[in-house]
């Protein structure tokens, strides 16, 4: 048994703005409304764009922070370095001259 489609709904539109059931005051009462939906909305972005920027510029200054204390630990590094360095230099003119006595 074969089932029968269903038969498609032809719309006609109205071809003139007569025919249309809506009067000028409704759409303009609609269109007062989307656009002070739409000032709200872009005003909730600048918003949310201002959060984005703070956020970013903190992050920034983090960065920064980090980078000088990158920096700093570079600088004690270098004078730690340097003393190990003539550290055992001086253990090896020690151990050289431990070694000329000895012979």
């Amino acid at each position: 048994m074969k089932r029968k489609s269903p038969a498609k709904v032809v719309r006609k539109y109205p071809s003139r703005a007569a025919d249309v059931p809506v009067n000028q005051e409704m759409l303009f009462i609609v269109r007062d409304q989307l656009s002070s939906q739409i000032k709200q909305l872009s005003s909730q972005i600048k918003v949310v764009e201002h959060g984005f920027g703070q956020d970013f510029h903190e992050l920034k200054s983090e960065m920064h922070r980090v980078a000088l204390l990158v920096e700093e630990q570079n600088a004690r590094n270098r004078i730690v370095l340097d003393g190990l360095t003539s550290l055992f230099e001086r253990q090896d003119r020690v151990e050289a001259k431990v070694d000329a006595l000895q012979k």
